[in-house]
Parts: C-alpha cells; sequence; structure tokens
C-alpha cells in the first residue's frame, strides 16, 4: 500500500509523490515511517529543477553572474536530492 504524501505538500508535489511513491513502496523503501524522507527528496528535486531553469534564463539572456548563482543553488540541491533519494533508488528529474 502507497502512503498518503503529507499535508504539506502542494498540489504539484502532490501529483509528483504519486507518479514516484508506488513504486518506492513496491519495492519497501516508502513506508509509512519513511513519508517525510520521501516528501524531502520531492521538495528538493522541485527546488533542483527550478534552479536549473533559472541557470538556463540567466544564460541565455547572457546574464553569467546570475547564470553562476543558480549554478551554485542547483549544486545544492542536485547533492540533496541525492542524499535523500539514496535510500528510494531515486536521482533528481529520474523516474
Amino acid at each position: 500500500m502507497t502512503p498518503d504524501p503529507p499535508a504539506y505538500l502542494d498540489e504539484n508535489l502532490c501529483m509528483r509523490w504519486a507518479q514516484l511513491a508506488p513504486q518506492a513502496a513496491r519495492n519497501g523503501s516508502l513506508t509509512r515511517n519513511s513519508v517525510d524522507a520521501f516528501a524531502r527528496y520531492i521538495i528538493a528535486e522541485q527546488q533542483y529543477l527550478r534552479a536549473v531553469q533559472h541557470m538556463f534564463q540567466a544564460l541565455k539572456v547572457g546574464d553569467v553572474s546570475d547564470a553562476s548563482t543558480w549554478s551554485q543553488i542547483q549544486d545544492r540541491f542536485f547533492r540533496e536530492c541525492q542524499a535523500a533519494g539514496k535510500a528510494f533508488g531515486l536521482t533528481p528529474g529520474g523516474e
């Protein structure tokens, strides 16, 4: 049985939960006790993907300084995704 997402996740994060959670529950890595850790991964993944978008937008308009800042931010969220997703076999933006 797939645990419900925590109430603090917004609609978009709940949609991502619905995509990823069933497999994680089937393989036994997502349980009622790991709901918050799984939510942490989904939140970090969303922040990583947003930072990547901001970085590319800055590069598109030629703002190298802003792109560098967003690159550092996306790197931080990527590392957080890796750490949070390790227990679930997940990587940022992956299925």
